[in-house]
């Protein structure tokens, strides 16, 4: 038999046995007729290792596609084409063809592609196949163009790790530079393209000599974020669960963490005051949640979502894209960004602008009302307060009040506050910050059946009113007790700022400067009415006690008693009340003194109003003039057309709704909180 051997080195240089079999088994001759050979190449589990290369087998190449390429050398015929089988541990290929002279090539694919650049061949040339004669030919298998070696470069690493001169795992590099983690090699040295995990199988290729250690790890972060408002109300008080709006939670996915794997999450510098609290890590591809949170002092100038990046701080963890987190972020700093009330934080809001750690961030603030409040949701008397109440004056004589709030036409119901102290309301002190106008402002709230008593400057709304300070379109219908207290008001206790566009329908009892609107006045009370009982002993008015300030565009009819200087306006006016109406039925006498008008008691100013003709003072009707403390006479037919509101009174048609009046029904103020407003002259 003639042959010639091409022999092509590869790392682990595979024998592989080719069988030509001219006989066979008993029943299968081998061949079909006469000339014709069946050609039989087995591999055993063996056969692809190599001396010093064990565990190099079939096994452990994965899958393998075999070709088997007869070309005759003169003459020859493919009765049979080649068919193969094989498993994981032996491969068979099988063919007949007729006797004579042939090129046998055999090649063998990984992984399981013809058109793979990974491939192994052996040849044989001339070899004579004869029919009937056992011949056994050793075929060594390679790459073309082999040897190959693949060397691995550490990339910044150091120590030694041996090249890969035959297919086997790669090495693992853990260890080999300090402070970062090892995570695959690639065939580029800055990353990307294919990547190959440590103990894992290569075949080198020729292609590619050199693999090049990655100790940075390509990393995305997918983010959910927070849906709630960040803003600076915050409250730790005992009594009450903790409640910090600076603070939302959010949740991200690093689907590229191995579970084991931690990364640190890090916010990217911001202009918003925001910053990660709480835990920063996350652990493996699953979903975690991070926190947010808002230093509240920083000005934030817009109101819609602010987004600011995040990063990966921990070392060798490449973040690819631009990921993010959005929040809406509410800072209260001006009052067209003012700070969402409702019933879930209206407590907490009490507890933040009175609570000494948190007052004064607070304070200068501007806040919103977005829905309807009751009692239930205001505070309660548990470790807090007394029994009975439900809040906490806001601001008090030295830390006042500088921010603004806006009812929205909301109202709230039930408000209460029984205490021995001074300046209380809703809020109790009040003022303009600077020059800032929009500030110092109680403005479009409702209080239904509050119920407040104190000792000084008591009023529904305020207890106080500073220079500057401003409380308009409001409403109260709760009633109000001094106790043995001066100042107290329907609205507000004293006034040295601006009240208006505002009515009181409780009764009003204490004992000094007690007035249906304002305890004492300084300021403006304009465009007000009231209807409930002003009771107390001196400058007893049914707007106000005490007037050293201006009084116009107002009405009163409720009973108005006490026993010195009483008046169906003002009990003592030292400057100016103008354009009002007294509409009372009675003022009453409760003692010894002599000082009683139907306007005002008492008058070292100026008045230009009307009284109720039928108005009984001190037991008597009396009559008077537009300049005196009795007032011009006036009767239903001076009242009842909107002529005798508008002309006569010069009240605003654009403040006052005049289109209901008549003999009994008086004019409502317009743009008003929720609410039915009735005024009407009791007969």
């Amino acid at each position: 038999m003639k042959t010639a051997i091409k022999t092509i080195f590869f790392a682990f240089l595979p024998f592989v046995l080719l069988f030509f079999a001219c006989s066979s088994p008993a029943g299968d001759t081998g061949f079909d007729s006469e000339g014709e050979t069946k050609i039989t190449i087995s591999l055993g589990s063996q056969a692809l290792s190599k001396a010093g290369f064990a565990g190099d087998s079939i096994a452990n190449w994965g899958d393998i596609t075999f070709v088997l390429e007869l070309t005759p050398v003169s003459s020859g015929k493919i009765i049979k084409a080649p068919s193969y089988t094989s498993t994981a541990t032996s491969a068979t290929a099988q063919a007949t063809v007729t006797s004579g002279f042939w090129d046998i090539t055999l090649k063998a694919y990984w992984p399981t592609s013809a058109s793979s650049d990974l491939y192994a061949e052996g040849s044989v040339l001339n070899a004579e196949i004869k029919p009937n004669v056992n011949t056994n030919i050793p075929i060594e298998m390679d790459r073309p163009g082999g040897p190959f070696t693949v060397n691995f470069d550490l990339n910044g690493g150091t120590g030694t790790i041996p090249p890969l001169t035959n297919k086997g795992l790669l090495p693992d590099a853990t260890g080999m530079n300090a402070g970062l983690p090892f995570f695959y090699w690639t065939r580029n040295a800055g990353g990307g393209g294919t990547t190959f995990s440590a103990n894992t199988s290569y075949a080198p290729d020729g292609v590619y000599n050199t693999l090049y250690a990655q100790w940075t790890k390509d990393v995305s972060i997918s983010v959910t974020s927070p849906t709630g408002t960040l803003t600076p109300i915050v409250s730790s008080l005992a009594a009450y669960p903790a409640h910090d709006e600076r603070s939302e939670s959010f949740n991200v996915t690093i689907p590229e963490l191995a579970t084991s794997e931690t990364v640190t999450v890090a916010l990217a510098t911001n202009t918003y005051g925001l910053s990660l609290t709480g835990a920063t890590t996350v652990t493996g591809p699953l979903s975690q949640s991070l926190t947010l949170t808002y230093d509240g002092m920083t000005t934030v100038a817009q109101t819609t979502p602010v987004s600011v990046g995040l990063t990966v701080s921990t070392t060798g963890y490449n973040l690819t894209g631009t990921p993010s987190v959005s929040a809406t972020i509410i800072d209260g700093k001006v009052d067209t960004r003012a700070i969402p009330l409702d019933s879930d934080n209206i407590k907490y809001f009490n507890i933040f602008t009175t609570e000494s750690s948190t007052m004064t961030t607070g304070l200068p603030l501007h806040y919103k009302l977005t829905e309807d409040i009751v009692a239930t949701d205001l505070r309660t008397a548990a470790g807090d307060l007394a029994t009975g109440n439900n809040w906490v004056a806001i601001g008090d004589n030295f830390t006042r009040f500088n921010g603004s709030f806006d009812g929205d036409n909301h109202t709230i119901t039930g408000l209460k506050i029984d205490v021995a102290s001074y300046i209380q309301g809703m809020f109790g002190s009040i003022e303009i910050n600077g020059t800032d106008t929009t500030t110092g402002v109680l403005k479009n709230i409702g209080l239904i059946n509050s119920s407040i008593s104190g000792d000084q400057s008591v009023g529904n709304v305020v207890g106080m009113i500073v220079s500057g300070g401003i409380v308009e379109n409001c409403y109260a219908t709760g009633n109000i007790s001094g106790n043995t207290a001066n100042m107290v008001g329907g609205v507000a206790g004293q006034n040295w700022g601006t009240v208006q566009n505002c009515y009181a329908t409780g009764n009003i009892d204490s004992t000094n400067l007690v007035g249906g609107v304002v305890g004492l006045n300084f300021g403006i009370i304009k465009n007000c009415y009231t209807t409930g009982d002003v009771s107390g002993d001196t400058n007893i008015g049914g707007i106000t006690g005490g007037n050293p300030g201006t009084v116009q565009y107002c009405y009163t009819t409720g009973q108005i008693s006490g026993s010195n200087q009483i008046g169906g306006i003002a009990g003592n006016n030292s400057n100016m009340v103008e354009y009002c109406r007294a509409l009372n039925k009675t003022i009453t006498n409760t003692g010894s003194g002599t000082a009683f008008g139907r306007v005002a008691g008492a008058d070292t100013g100026s008045l230009y109003n009307q009284g109720r003709d039928n108005m009984t003072v001190d037991g008597a009707t009396v009559s008077g003039t537009w300049t005196d403390i009795n007032g011009g006479d006036v009767n239903s037919t001076g009242w009842d057309t909107a002529v005798m509101w508008s002309g006569t009174m010069n009240f605003d048609p654009a403040v006052w709704d005049l289109s209901g009046v008549g003999a009994v029904n008086l004019p409502i103020l317009r743009d008003m909180p929720a609410g039915t407003q009735n005024p009407q002259v009791i007969p």
